[in-house]
């Protein structure tokens, strides 16, 4: 029961077609890498310094892949969402904290961050969790 799926689920004005979230799958790595790294540049590479900025998505890099495989397998739950099997978005994090939430681009404002946070919050409940906090700010905590 690890997929939900989402069928011409309407999202302000989008359709969301078969969207799936599931558990982190090692093949998954470079997909996350490049969300995350492109996303992070996108929306929050304006939030730092040119060096603190490249020291974060330096972490994706591709020489960087089988290091960030071991610490998302290590993590308590990391959870994708996919869509016709292509990596969408991202959460990660633990008992009563996401450390991570990442949506490509192309696919904001079509509630797949809202859906992925139900999903990390229906699982981390049935482990016993009673809340989950939220790190925000301009340092993300780090996947590797």
């Amino acid at each position: 029961m690890d997929k939900v799926v989402m069928d011409k689920v309407y999202m302000g004005l989008k359709f969301i077609q078969s969207m799936k979230i599931r558990k982190f799958r090692v093949q998954d790595t470079p997909s996350i890498a490049n969300l995350i790294k492109n996303t992070f540049l996108k929306y929050n590479g304006r939030e730092s310094s040119r060096v603190g900025v490249q020291r974060y998505v330096s972490r994706y890099d591709s020489q960087r892949l089988p290091e960030l495989a071991d610490k998302l397998k290590e993590d308590p739950l990391v959870l994708v969402a996919t869509e016709n099997e292509k990596v969408i978005g991202v959460v990660r994090g633990e008992e009563h904290r996401v450390f991570q939430l990442f949506v490509d681009k192309k696919h904001h404002r079509k509630g797949i961050g809202r859906q992925l946070m139900r999903s990390f919050e229906e699982k981390v409940k049935k482990e016993g969790s009673r809340y989950v906090d939220l790190l925000l700010g301009a340092s993300p905590q780090p996947a590797g």
